[in-house]
């Protein structure tokens, strides 16, 4: 018959509940930094919406607009009228194009013609030379505008962003200060569809918090490149496009560049709408593959605790631990939907009034983009190439991008590689379009 042991066996069950505690306390706290995270961010981004930055000049210097363009998609034309409706005393805009087979060319010249008082150029990379072959298409595509900018204020501005007339202005004005060397802007996104809401969600839920807590609580010079505004001379200082246009975060190392030379980065107040409509599920995945492999590279501390800015993770891990599903996604849903709405109303500025319909859907989107997210997060680490415009590229240290297949373009071989030229701009001068 065999003895029982009940001192011992309860000794086991103490030490089995004082592990379950342990563990319980440890999600409770991953939870609470998790959702105070969130909190802070949200925060910060509305609280930017409300204050603005106090820094901001009443002088109003010529600016050029510059556009990289590639294609003609649907959104194309009125992205680049919104550019062209500034309301601003003396800017040019400079639209850029590879080639001159490109589909975005007839789009750019229809829209110059219907604002003729607007000082507007069409640069064509290959009607110049001496250009670089940069491994970033648009790096390599905006250097035709940097050898043709009549002004020292540069406006780098993506053709899938609407901007409202007062965008130029607000930027301008906030560059002011001595101590500002890039000025951007928070997104937020526009479109419909099934790639359109989960491009939407990523943009309002996940980019512009993280801007707006990076520059404002930490002060890290953040940047998104959708609209980027800085000083040509202070660039060219830099090393110019030369310096940044092999990296794949061209915009992460702008920053950075500006950051090392003590000037900051500042975000105005008004969000500027990418358009999404033409996203699908599939240009979503790519997109946030190649993104989450640049922040892998760039920061692979926070990387690692990414999926606990995701509600839903967070409420599955402590649903796991304490058994208590219920309370733990109704914790996640309700998270879900608090995110959601805070973040859409700190970067709508009409503030639109909300009904279910919309929240239901932003919550699916979100949840959804959670989930894919976590998908992607799991895979980024492990790649080391990227497809971009038809060309395999491979990632090395800090985004460098390295060519492994020959490029899918007829653009000419220039100077030596990682050279600085002695031109102020970067770039050597022969090349003036015709």
């Amino acid at each position: 018959m065999r003895d029982e042991c009940p001192n011992e066996d309860l000794s086991t069950d103490r030490d089995r509940g004082t592990e379950a505690e342990a563990m319980i306390s440890l999600v409770a706290v991953v939870a609470g930094l998790a959702a105070l995270y969130a909190v802070i961010s949200i925060c910060a981004l509305v609280q930017h919406q409300r204050r603005g930055e106090c820094s901001k000049t009443n002088r109003l210097q010529d600016v050029s607009v510059v556009q990289p363009l590639c294609g003609a998609r649907p959104e194309l034309e009125r992205c680049l009228r919104s550019t062209f409706q500034q309301d601003y005393p003396s800017f040019e805009v400079l639209l850029c194009v590879e080639s001159d087979s490109d589909s975005a060319i007839p789009v750019a010249r229809r829209v110059m013609g219907d604002f003729p008082h607007v000082p507007s150029s069409l640069l064509i990379l290959s009607d110049f030379v001496g250009f670089e072959n940069f491994q970033n298409p648009k790096m390599r595509n905006i250097q035709s505008a940097f050898l043709s900018s009549q002004s020292d204020l540069i406006l780098i501005l993506d053709s899938n962003v609407r901007v409202g007339p007062s965008h130029l202005r607000e930027m301008v004005e906030t560059i002011g200060g001595e101590s500002v060397g890039v000025v951007t802007s928070p997104i937020r996104g526009h479109g419909a569809g099934l790639g359109s809401a989960l491009e939407n969600a990523y943009l309002r839920t996940v980019v512009s918090p993280s801007l707006a807590i990076s520059n404002r609580v930490f002060g890290q010079s953040a940047i998104v490149g959708k609209s980027m505004l800085f000083r040509r001379a202070q660039f060219a200082a830099l090393g110019g496009l030369v310096r940044v246009g092999d990296f794949l975060a061209e915009d992460y190392v702008i920053g950075q560049l500006f950051q090392d030379l003590g000037l900051r980065t500042v975000l105005v107040d008004r969000a500027i709408e990418n358009q999404t409509s033409s996203a699908t599920v599939k240009s979503y995945l790519a997109r946030q593959l190649r993104w989450a492999m640049m922040r892998a590279r760039l920061m692979p501390a926070a990387y690692v605790f990414e999926p606990l800015m995701a509600p839903l993770v967070v409420a599955t891990l402590c649903g796991a631990v304490t058994r208590d599903w219920g309370a733990a996604f109704g914790w996640g849903i309700a998270a879900h939907i608090l995110r959601e709405l805070a973040a859409e109303y700190s970067l709508s500025g009409n503030r639109p009034a909300f009904n279910w319909s919309n929240v239901v859907r932003m919550l699916l989107a979100s949840v959804l983009r959670d989930l894919l997210g976590v998908v992607v997060w799991m895979l980024a680490p492990f790649r080391r190439h990227v497809e971009w415009r038809g060309n395999r590229l491979r990632m090395q240290s800090q985004t460098r991008l390295v060519p492994i297949e020959p490029a899918n373009r007829n653009l000419p071989e220039t100077y030596p590689r990682h050279s600085i030229p002695s031109n102020p701009d970067g770039f050597r001068t022969e090349g003036v379009a015709t």
